[in-house]
């Protein structure tokens, strides 16, 4: 499975998508207007040339909100709609978007199981939010927190994806001779460049051992 931008070439694949899933889907050419606003970030799940899933973020100065998430049925309990938001939640942190919110249908519960299990917190209710059926929204909230900075050159350190990261995080307990330190912890970071630089120093050829006759 591959995950990517949606292009304009996908949006028929995605139309169709939003019909089979949703009771007000969006149209081909909402998505493409969207798609050209410029503010929504809109990801596809492809499986052999199949778009699987797909979900978009309409996102403004450092606020996102979802617009949907969708897996066509063949392909649901894969794992793709929670690849689909990690990915996006790596897009946004990495674009200076510090909360996500987003609306789910109240009697969905797997949906609202999986974004809890995500980081997203209940905050509150909107009544009669959708139609066909008529039902309330559960609103959630993620607080998104920054990207590491490397203690040492200062740069901004991305993660390539939620389960890799490119730098080295150290906890250093200082104080073990002195009675009012002892327990302080500090934390830094160092991104692959200068923790190579650093980790350079330390390494030395193995010499043999010298022998001395007698």
């Amino acid at each position: 499975m591959e995950i990517r931008f949606m292009e304009e070439r996908d949006i028929p694949s995605v139309a169709a998508l939003e019909q089979a899933c949703f009771s007000m889907p969006w149209s081909e050419t909402s998505l493409k207007e969207s798609m050209e606003s410029g503010h929504t970030i809109f990801l596809v799940a492809e499986e052999q040339g199949e778009i699987a899933g797909y979900m978009g973020l309409y996102a403004v100065l450092d606020e996102g909100d979802v617009t949907n998430v969708a897996v066509d049925s063949p392909y649901r309990r894969r794992g793709i709609g929670r690849a689909l938001l990690q990915y996006m939640i790596e897009l946004a942190r990495g674009r200076g978007i510090r909360v996500i919110h987003l609306e789910v249908r109240i009697s969905n519960e797997p949906a609202k199981a999986l974004y809890a299990q995500l980081g997203f917190q209940n905050i509150g209710l909107r009544k009669n939010f959708y139609d066909r059926p008529k039902e309330d929204a559960c609103l959630m909230q993620l607080a998104v927190t920054p990207n590491p900075v490397c203690n040492c050159c200062g740069r901004e350190i991305h993660a390539e994806s939620p389960q890799s990261e490119e730098y080295l995080a150290v906890e250093k307990q200082w104080g073990y001779f002195s009675k009012g330190k002892d327990g302080l912890r500090q934390r830094f970071c160092l991104c692959e460049d200068c923790y190579d630089r650093m980790t350079a120093g330390f390494l030395h050829p193995v010499l043999e051992e010298e022998t001395t006759e007698w």
